[in-house]
C-alpha cells in the first residue's frame, strides 16, 4: 500500500484528505507524547522530591524536574493551541 494512493492535485489543499491530514496527525501523536512524557517527569519529581529526605541536592534535583515538566507541559499545550488555530481558526 502506497502512502498517497487515491491522492489528487485537487485534494492538496483539503485538510481532510490532504498532507495537512498527515501533518495533523504527526503533531497530534507528538503533542501525546510530550504530554505522557511530561506526567511521567512531574510524577518522578514527585517521587523524587518525597523520597529526598530533606538534602539539599536531592530537593534541588527534584524540584527541577517538577518545574521543566510544567514547562514543558505548558509548551505542549500552547503549540496544540497555536497549531489548532492555525489548521482550523481560518477557514
Amino acid at each position: 500500500m502506497n502512502l498517497f494512493d487515491g491522492f489528487s492535485k485537487e485534494d492538496f489543499f483539503n485538510v481532510t484528505t490532504g498532507p495537512q491530514k498527515l501533518i495533523g496527525n504527526a503533531l497530534i501523536i507528538a503533542y501525546w507524547f510530550v504530554g505522557v512524557l511530561s506526567v511521567i517527569f512531574l510524577i518522578v519529581g514527585g517521587i523524587m522530591y518525597a523520597t529526598s529526605f530533606g538534602q539539599p541536592d536531592r530537593l534541588r534535583t527534584a524540584k527541577n524536574a517538577i518545574t521543566w515538566s510544567i514547562a514543558g507541559l505548558l509548551i505542549a499545550l500552547s503549540a496544540y493551541a497555536i497549531v489548532n488555530l492555525l489548521f482550523n481558526g481560518f477557514k
